[in-house]
């Protein structure tokens, strides 16, 4: 299933009234958990994939793109301005483009600190590392870990994900040694 944009109902005696309008969404999963995240104009967030749970993205405020590349490499997106959203299944990538200062909220169908993998990064073009910091992830090849996993490269996820599991990563255990 790829992303898709919500479309809302309206009751239109609402807008008749003079008093302005409401709109109504209706998520087709339980939404568990939300976020309200601020995102600064030509910043990115996303650059990842949900392995676990289904993420609805509203945005509040401001006017972006959300970028969605498939399993095939195809590219596809999605313009959305104040009071539009999208819901990303599980498994697809995303990242989302702030054209000017937005704010959004993301809506999970699963608690994230239930999850075992929470997220995957990725790099889908709009800029590298994690949530667009060139400073956040090293090359693969600078990774000095032996073992070549999803993390690989991506430092902050590995650190979480062995401090999660109770262990070191392997660039760790060498500066103890």
């Amino acid at each position: 299933m790829k992303i898709k944009k919500l479309k809302p109902e309206c009751n239109l005696a609402t807008v008749r009234d003079g008093r302005g309008g409401i709109f109504t969404f209706y998520p087709t999963k339980p939404i568990l958990e939300f976020s309200y995240i601020f995102i600064k104009a030509r910043k990115i967030r996303g650059n990842h994939y949900h392995p676990e749970f289904d993420e609805y993205f509203f945005l509040v405020e401001g006017n972006g793109v959300l970028v969605n590349i498939d399993k095939n490499g195809k590219e596809d997106f999605i313009y959305l301005s104040k009071g539009e959203g999208t819901f990303n299944p599980s498994g697809e990538s995303h990242v989302f483009y702030a054209i000017t200062d937005s704010c959004a909220i993301a809506m999970l169908t699963k608690k994230w600190d239930d999850c075992k993998r929470s997220i995957v990064h990725q790099n889908l073009g709009m800029g590298m590392g994690d949530h667009g910091d060139p400073k956040h992830s090293k090359k693969k090849e600078d990774c000095p870990c032996p073992v070549d996993c999803d993390l690989h490269g991506h430092c902050q996820e590995c650190i979480i994900f062995h401090r999660e599991q109770n262990e070191l990563p392997f660039c760790l255990k060498m500066k103890q040694e």
